[in-house]
């Protein structure tokens, strides 16, 4: 009878310990997401010994950017907003939130390294802001601002072309704005690359 109401305890203890074990071993190994909201980005250098490892950096890096300029305006939680104008001598909202993505596009466009545009309208409207000079045009009437849908699925097609132009253009270290060739293509985005960097700053101001 004692050994009986042994063998049971133990039995009891193993099967109650197994899952506990294998909790704690899936827990250690599960480990919960950092939070790099509040990160501080790095422009990624332009020397290096790998260009593979560049291209990763940079990829890494335009990801970043774009993600937390996309956080910006995921705070909006009303589309007539994109209309208004917060500050008077600037752009309705919606300028802004198309202005980045098309940014990438026009330089891609006029460093020829891409034919086709993705979306004239856009890349048109969106293209150049106000500096309060006499001579901006701030009269909203004159502008036929694209709904918020059609700049968030533009913005969505730029992120996958510039994304693709990381991964296959030309690319060769350091990059040097006295080199043509491959290196453009170089110079080209990581300019891109560094200016939406700034616009996501001048926006978290």
């Amino acid at each position: 009878m004692n050994v009986t109401n042994e063998m049971t305890k133990q039995t009891f203890n193993k099967v109650i310990n197994q899952p506990m074990q294998r909790a704690s071993e899936n827990t250690a190994k599960v480990a919960e997401p950092i939070d790099n909201s509040n990160k501080i980005i790095k422009p990624p250098s332009l020397h290096g010994d790998c260009v593979e490892s560049k291209r990763a950096e940079l990829k890494c890096y335009f990801q970043q950017t774009w993600q937390k300029y996309e956080s910006l305006f995921s705070l909006i939680n009303n589309d007539n907003a994109f209309y208004k104008r917060p500050e008077p001598l600037r752009h309705p909202l919606i300028f802004y939130y198309g202005h980045t993505a098309c940014f990438y596009i026009n330089k891609l466009i006029l460093g020829k390294f891409i034919g086709e545009r993705i979306n004239p309208k856009i890349e048109a409207i969106c293209a150049v802001g106000v500096d309060e000079m006499s001579w901006d045009d701030l009269n909203s009437a004159h502008y036929d601002w694209p709904s918020v849908d059609e700049v968030a699925s533009y913005r969505k097609r730029v992120a996958t072309k510039v994304e693709w132009f990381i991964d296959t253009m030309e690319l060769s270290l350091p990059v040097s704005s006295s080199e043509g060739g491959s290196a453009g293509a170089g110079r080209c985005i990581f300019f891109a690359v560094g200016r939406r960097e700034y616009r996501t700053g001048y926006a978290e101001r």
